[in-house]
């Protein structure tokens, strides 16, 4: 894939963005030794699909009641990816009577249910919106979004449909549980542990960050993509001990509020259902599915990044001696 140069003005603030990204535990630190295997896995994968190509791809899982016979799809998302996996990810939504979906802070700009709500005088406004606790998130993603040359999901996912249902929490009530929980509880003896891998991952990012050439986004791509492909360590550093069974704000809490908004759905009647979320919130949510009963019936895969590089073996290299 020809690349254009991603060396910009402010090339120097994406790499900070970047290394944040990484410190923060938004993309994985790398599979501590704790953990034998990963669940996340099973909804984001780095795929080699070639001796010298990738993709990250996330997976869409399906599960049947078999009581009520109603479908319930997984539909993993990474928010970062190619203008063709937003087209194929919205083609999945559409093929579902109702989509419930993550952001923090509320309803998305322009959806059925922020209208209503405005009309209603019921939401805050934009203002309150944009000065939500996870704002930095949303500078960190733009930074990852220019270094990779991707799309991001809020200008990609067709938000105005009205089979959307805003399945996350508000402002005020991140807020609130902020307050209460805290965002992180880093856990020291797993920080100790995940620093090795830490800096592996900082060894081959400078590796591609370096070679100026015009495979030079695909080296990162590769690099991030294999990270971001591995989260029980990274969870792990954030306080995270089971991330089946998370207990944070950032997965524990949001999904128990994710949860009860999907039993609220159930009694409603839609024969499909789609949960449409990062793709480290669905291991919680496969678990709770199948203590209810539901039944596991297929899945697929969708590529997010085609990583068609042509010689990573700069990075690979790098990371080789590291180890030595």
């Amino acid at each position: 894939m020809p690349t254009r140069s991603y060396v910009k003005k402010s090339s120097g603030d994406v790499r900070v963005f970047l290394l944040l990204w990484l410190l923060l535990g938004f993309s994985s630190l790398g599979p501590a030794p704790l953990f034998a295997a990963d669940p996340v896995e099973d909804f984001l994968q780095f795929f080699r699909s070639g001796s010298s190509s990738a993709q990250l791809r996330t997976s869409v899982t399906r599960y049947r009641n078999p009581q009520t016979g109603q479908l319930v799809s997984l539909v993993g998302a990474v928010h970062i990816g190619e203008s063709s996996y937003f087209q194929r990810i919205q083609q999945e939504l559409d093929q579902h009577d109702l989509v419930l979906y993550e952001m923090v802070g509320g309803p998305a700009p322009g959806s059925p249910e922020l209208l209503s709500a405005e009309d209603d005088d019921e939401s805050p406004p934009s203002s309150s919106r944009k000065n939500s606790s996870l704002g930095f998130i949303s500078t960190l993603q733009q930074g990852m979004q220019d270094l990779l040359q991707l799309e991001h999901q809020m200008s990609q996912i067709d938000y105005t449909r009205g089979n959307l249902r805003h399945a996350d929490l508000t402002s005020r009530a991140f807020d609130t549980a902020l307050k209460i929980h805290g965002l992180f509880h880093i856990n020291p003896e797993a920080l100790f542990t995940g620093l090795a891998p830490a800096m592996l991952d900082g060894i081959g990012l400078q590796a591609a960050l370096s070679s100026q050439d015009d495979q030079t986004v695909n080296r990162v791509r590769w690099v991030m993509a294999k990270t971001l492909a591995h989260s029980v360590g990274q969870m792990a550093l954030l306080g995270v001990k089971d991330i089946e069974k998370p207990e944070d704000l950032i997965l524990g809490i949001r999904n128990d509020h994710l949860w009860q908004v999907f039993l609220d759905s159930l009694p409603e009647g839609w024969r499909r259902i789609a949960i449409f979320y990062g793709a480290a919130h669905l291991p919680d949510i496969r678990r709770r599915l199948l203590e209810q009963g539901w039944v596991e019936e297929e899945s697929l895969w969708i590529p997010a990044w085609m990583i068609p590089v042509a010689d990573p073996q700069p990075v690979v290299e790098l990371q080789r001696r590291a180890r030595l």
